[in-house]
């Protein structure tokens, strides 16, 4: 347990962050895990606006063998995936 997401996101023995807050908060949390290196998977709807869903597909598309998508009911991940 972290009682801090930055704590959370500096750890070596986290590889994966679940974004599973409200969607206001999903931008900050993705770009903050991905430009630490971690793989994310996110909630549906992945953000309130286009810019801030370019701005974390473009954060993914830059970070070396990091994978990025959007969670599903049921366990599944959409087919959009950076």
């Amino acid at each position: 347990m972290f009682a801090q997401f930055e704590d959370l996101c500096k750890s070596d023995d986290v590889q994966l962050v679940y974004v599973g807050v409200p969607p206001s908060r999903h931008c900050d949390i993705v770009l903050k895990a991905l430009q630490c290196g971690k793989h994310v998977l996110c909630e549906k709807p992945l953000a309130l606006s286009d810019e801030e869903t370019a701005s974390m597909v473009d954060a993914a598309a830059k970070s070396t063998y990091m994978r990025f998508s959007e969670a599903k009911r049921g366990g599944r991940c959409e087919g959009r995936s950076v």
